[in-house]
């Protein structure tokens, strides 16, 4: 139970809960969903809260979950900002470390995502600026992204697709 919930409490008693449910112990054993449902209506209700922002904020934030869940582990604080700022249009590079994109996007998923620096030895092909990373707080957060648990993630991830094959397509001379 504590292992798939990286330690977390709450989603380890989510899943205590889901197993007490169960009509037979056997059925702990049955392959099933990746996620219980009970961690995949927490996660449901988190989303729902990143819902009520204004718009513009509420598809960034979403794009910075499925962003960070594609990467896999963790993402440099600067590689976000870049893309978080690409998708507002602003382009603008943050050049005094303060990262107000990524900044507002925290404060949005309301502890989805979490932010570690890194004290020890960079492998050789990490820059000293990777140190300060952004990932998501568990990694059952990462199975509900990728695997289509919620409507408006799933929008959210046609919207950029859409966006990726609009951009290969486009002229370059109008850029």
């Amino acid at each position: 139970v504590c292992e798939p919930s990286d330690g977390n409490t709450n989603l380890a008693k989510l899943r205590l809960d889901q197993i007490r449910d169960l009509d037979s112990p056997s059925d702990i054993l049955s392959p099933t969903d990746r996620l219980p449902r009970e961690v995949v209506a927490f996660f449901d209700a988190e989303i729902k809260l990143i819902n009520i922002l204004e718009p513009s904020q509420r598809y960034q934030t979403l794009l910075a979950l499925i962003a960070i869940a594609a990467a896999g582990d963790w993402m440099s604080v600067i590689r976000l900002e870049e893309l978080l700022s690409h998708m507002s249009g602003s382009d603008t590079a943050c050049s005094d470390g303060s990262y107000p994109q990524v900044r507002r996007v925290l404060s949005s998923t309301r502890g989805l995502l979490s932010s570690l620096i890194f004290f020890g030895n960079l492998s050789p092909g990490h820059e000293e600026s990777d140190r300060h990373r952004i990932g998501l707080y568990t990694r059952d957060l990462g199975w509900y992204i990728r695997e289509d648990y919620n409507q408006d993630l799933v929008l959210a991830k046609r919207y950029l697709s859409e966006a990726n094959i609009g951009e290969r397509n486009l002229d370059r001379s109008y850029s």
